[in-house]
């Protein structure tokens, strides 16, 4: 194998081994099934990449199922339809990848696929020469291209212009949207893709984290110097996280010693993200001990501190529910505290904790006691 065969091999166990969505954000812009969501950055000069400039854009998405006549979805693109456009990059109708310049013979398509439901770091490139393609940091496709037009018409995020309205938008999540101004190498993405960026790093003319809106919700920041904020369309998009919920009821906020509680502990993921396996964990008060809960006991483990869930997939609206019951075993506060985290490859992280304080208090006296003694 040639030094080019061990690159390509290296790059593709590295990909396949550090590839993940959740060390990067716990947002995302979800354009919704109404198909009327799309977000217009402006003229945005900085972008025009005209002629043979070079350029990379790259984002994190999760396409939802497939609808609709569009032959393609747009993740970013500088492109009105009926006039002159400049550059797109897509995710086509057989979920492979779509890059278009303003030259003949224009789209170059990918082949690798981009699974609908599952995070993918996609990323499109041009060198001055070369056009480029790659899913995960991994190449997908090249073609050699030469000089290309630009176009005054606005940057568009989640869709295309055609005669100057939205179109073909995106069904599905992006998230850490960035546009540089020179062609990023393959280990420059796997090297940038799992982490956020302050803004201000060199050759950045664009990035929309995803993290946030201002303006009371209508306004995409762009943390680049460029600036080039973006307007939400008043339906069809919004920001979202996966988002768990714990809570904790306990039978008695004051106990005596020997006396035993029972906790009420669930946990739900209220966000409209996809399933992802989440980790429970629950720590004791020091001065109480575990008497049974309701869970299978193969369902988690016990350590000095409390106990940990097996993991467990909850989609939207799927909640952990279970009863837990210790003893007082000493004088004095404690807090029992709930942990969830979500976490995975596939999914915007969440995580959420929940806390209960219960006393353990010194025997009532009972008024008389002596006398009666006596």
């Amino acid at each position: 194998m040639g030094r080019r065969g061990i690159l390509a091999g290296v790059l593709a166990c590295m990909a396949a081994a550090g590839v993940t969505h959740a060390q990067v954000s716990q947002a995302g812009l979800h354009f919704d099934s109404t198909r009327t969501g799309s977000v217009n950055a402006g003229s945005a000069s900085e972008l025009q990449f005209g002629g043979t400039q070079p350029f990379t854009l790259e984002a994190w998405v999760r396409p939802d199922g497939w609808t609709g006549g569009d032959t393609h979805r747009a993740i970013i693109s500088k492109f009105n339809s009926g006039s002159v456009g400049a550059w797109q990059f897509v995710i086509r109708n057989n979920n492979s990848l779509g890059f278009h310049r303003e030259v003949n013979p224009w789209w170059m398509n990918g082949n690798t696929t981009v699974p609908t439901g599952q995070w993918r770091h996609v990323a499109a490139t041009y060198d001055g020469s070369v056009m480029r393609t790659y899913v995960n940091g991994v190449l997908d496709v090249q073609e050699s291209r030469g000089s290309s037009s630009t176009t005054t018409s606005p940057v568009m995020i989640g869709a295309t212009l055609n005669s100057g309205q939205p179109a073909n938008r995106f069904l599905g999540v992006i998230d850490e949207l960035r546009v540089w101004n020179v062609a990023k190498s393959a280990p420059q993405l796997l090297a940038d893709m799992n982490t956020t960026l302050a803004g201000t790093e060199a050759n950045l003319v664009g990035y929309w984290n995803m993290n946030e809106l201002t303006s009371g919700g209508t306004t995409l920041p762009d943390l680049s110097p460029s600036g080039n904020n973006g307007t939400l369309s008043a339906t069809g998009v919004s920001l979202i996280t996966s988002d768990l919920v714990s809570s904790i009821s306990a039978s008695a906020d004051d106990v005596e010693m020997d006396e035993q509680v029972t906790y009420s502990i669930s946990v739900e993921n209220k966000g409209p993200m996809i399933a992802g396996s989440t980790v429970v964990t629950v720590t004791f008060p020091e001065n109480f001990v575990f008497e049974s809960t309701t869970l299978d006991s193969e369902d988690y483990t016990m350590d000095g501190d409390g106990m940990t869930l097996d993991p467990q997939d909850l989609s939207e609206g799927d909640e952990i529910a279970f009863d837990l019951v210790l003893t007082a075993a000493g004088f004095g506060a404690g807090t029992l505290t709930v942990e969830a985290e979500q976490e995975l490859d596939d999914i915007v992280p969440a995580d959420n904790t929940a806390t209960e304080e219960t006393t353990v208090v010194e025997p009532t006296t009972v008024q008389g006691w002596e006398s009666i003694m006596r």
